[in-house]
């Protein structure tokens, strides 16, 4: 996945269904994605949380035709520093998620 992601000139954001909504809402609202990629299981909650329209399924995006010359050319380019995924840590205060981040 991150190969892919490097290779499309994005960063991945681990998203988990088991994240209180407010925690989702809070993390897509402060990195603003273009689309998000979501699967079966994350289908409603990306409809609920209205980004339905900027998003697409896996499915769809497996099953896209692959350019190799774009592939190799970017694989060829990868550098040590080059910003592949963020993960948000959060603190958990006073029983509700705050953006606090550690």
């Amino acid at each position: 996945m991150f190969l892919w992601n490097y290779i499309c000139g994005v960063f991945y954001i681990p998203l988990d269904d088991s994240m209180p909504v407010e925690r989702v809402k809070l993390i897509l609202n402060t990195v603003e994605p273009e689309i998000i990629i979501y699967d079966k299981t994350t289908e409603k909650k990306i409809e609920s949380l209205g980004y339905r329209d900027s998003s697409l399924s896996y499915d769809e995006v497996i099953n896209e035709e692959i350019d190799e010359a774009v592939i190799i050319e970017k694989v060829n380019n990868i550098k040590t520093t080059d910003l592949l995924y963020v993960i948000y840590v959060w603190i958990h205060r006073d029983a509700k998620w705050g953006n606090n981040k550690s």
